[in-house]
């Protein structure tokens, strides 16, 4: 669990707190968040699916390249050690909900990359719609609250 919170001599502020759970013999994998930049914002839930991929051999790992002098090696080694193991990323978002600075509600649904593939949204202004996304994160269909479709393949 972390909280922060201070005010500059502008009279700005900043504060956020973080609290996570983790997996066994790995890191978060559900976090609730909140943060706040001088009244920007945003409050969340995140669920996350994590490699089998103990977190104390990774920190051995990664120590031990940090202590490597050649740079450009230390950089490929470091890119080899977060890689996907079995095409399982280390870390992916599958899950979000929160309310971001603009004052959207959204539900975020991620495949096993971490590509997000549907999206619950609810604007400031109460506006309602349904997002289905590709792989790229192009929406394909979306459904608004009047139950309207657009489909936007191709």
């Amino acid at each position: 669990m972390t909280f922060t919170g201070s005010r500059g001599a502008d009279g700005r502020y900043r504060a956020s707190t973080h609290m996570s759970f983790d997996q066994f013999d790995q890191d978060q994998v559900l976090n609730l968040d909140y943060s706040d930049d001088n009244g920007r914002r945003f409050t969340g839930v995140t669920i996350n699916d994590r490699a089998n991929a103990d977190i104390f051999d990774l920190v051995r790992a990664r120590d031990s390249i940090m202590r490597m002098t050649d740079t450009v090696a230390r950089h490929a080694a470091l890119q080899r050690l977060v890689a996907p193991r079995d095409g399982i990323p280390l870390n992916v978002q599958r899950l979000s909900f929160g309310k971001d600075p603009a004052k959207t509600a959204a539900v975020v649904l991620s495949d096993l990359l971490g590509k997000p593939r549907l999206r619950l949204l609810v604007d400031s202004l109460g506006a309602a719609r349904i997002e289905f996304l590709d792989a790229g994160g192009r929406v394909t269909n979306a459904i608004t609250a009047t139950g309207s479709g657009t489909s936007r393949r191709g």
